[in-house]
């Protein structure tokens, strides 16, 4: 790949930036009426966020879905957010991302719920890398959470049944 850096030198934000340059963004209609096409500085913005409040303010949320319905960028933002949690993007990002992907994949509107749990699915082992990782308890339990909706056969079950896994209380029967 000439004229590409390699490894460590290559942008952590490259993965993200090619997932938004696959989508005609002026063509989605986003949750604020308007066309998405201002959801990539959005999301460039929430990818950024230090703070839980920082990334909140983005908006993000609210241009993708309200009430637990889905808008019409959903599955490309999902396709995003995977992007960026194979990115090393700040924690609070990491765990607003994977909050927001929870929303995507398990919400009222079984099309884009299940467009959104396919796109999951292809980032899978990095959602259990999460859970294993147990860098925060908000980390792992999103995490589990969206795994429970891609993935909630025997390979969750027994990875829960091996001890290994610090769940919340809530996460834990």
């Amino acid at each position: 790949m000439a004229g590409r850096k390699m490894g460590k030198e290559m942008s952590v934000m490259e993965l993200v930036d090619n997932e938004i340059s696959l989508v005609d963004w002026a063509k989605l209609k986003c949750g604020c009426s308007a066309s998405a096409a201002h959801l990539p500085a959005n999301l460039y913005r929430f990818f950024r966020a230090q703070t839980r409040e920082e990334a909140l303010n983005t908006g993000i949320t609210e241009h993708v879905f309200t009430q637990y319905f889905p808008h019409e960028p959903a599955p490309s933002v999902a396709s995003v957010l995977m992007a960026g949690l194979a990115s090393d993007i700040p924690l609070a990002a990491r765990v607003e991302s994977l909050d927001l992907l929870l929303g995507l994949v398990d919400n009222e509107d079984a099309d884009v719920s299940d467009a959104c749990v396919d796109i999951a699915r292809e980032g899978l082992w990095g959602l259990y890398a999460e859970v294993v990782a147990n860098r925060s308890p908000a980390l792992v339990a999103y995490a589990y959470q969206i795994l429970q909706v891609i993935d909630p056969g025997e390979r969750l079950h027994a990875l829960k049944a091996s001890g290994k896994l610090s769940l919340p209380s809530h996460l834990r029967d």
